[in-house]
């Protein structure tokens, strides 16, 4: 009886520390001041990206960098924007489609507070716009792959105890 008793209350506890674990979400960063028209520049540098001109993907790039924190920030955005401009270039990308992108990337990029659910969540959403677009595999998943790494530059959510398990 003792030992069934104590195998009920260890199957409890890990039950109960298993459902606790999960990251609460984080806030998203907020559309304040200007930063409509921000998003809607860096919309605009992706369809002069699509469109062949050559200063479309160093002004999406400097718009995009402008979200940094820190070197190791502003270094991880200016990836994403280079992976992102690779990944539109020659597409034929609607004004609806560039602001959509250009949303996204500022999510990444600007997004400190982010929980790893709320990321790979924007992660799948570019993943599906440079997909839609008509983007190659191979430059979306690099999109993707630097979407990831900007946003473990950028993130200043420290990790809670509870998340570690």
């Amino acid at each position: 009886m003792r030992r069934s008793t104590f195998s009920i209350a260890l199957l409890s506890c890990a039950l109960l520390a298993s459902t606790g674990c999960r990251q609460p979400d984080g806030q998203p960063p907020q559309l304040v001041e200007d930063m409509p028209n921000r998003i809607y520049d860096m919309g605009r540098d992706l369809l002069a990206v699509a469109s062949g001109d050559a200063s479309g993907p160093r002004d999406f790039a400097e718009d995009l960098r402008s979200f940094a924190v820190s070197p190791a920030a502003a270094d991880a955005a200016d990836t994403l924007a280079a992976r992102i401009s690779d990944a539109v270039k020659g597409q034929k990308l609607t004004d609806q489609a560039a602001q959509q992108i250009a949303h996204t990337g500022w999510t990444i990029a600007a997004g400190r507070d982010l929980s790893d659910r709320q990321a790979k969540s924007a992660q799948d959403e570019l993943r599906n716009q440079l997909t839609t677009l008509g983007s190659t595999p191979v430059t979306v998943d690099a999109a993707v792959a630097a979407a990831e790494a900007t946003h473990a530059a950028v993130t200043a959510r420290p990790r809670r105890w509870y998340e570690l398990f």
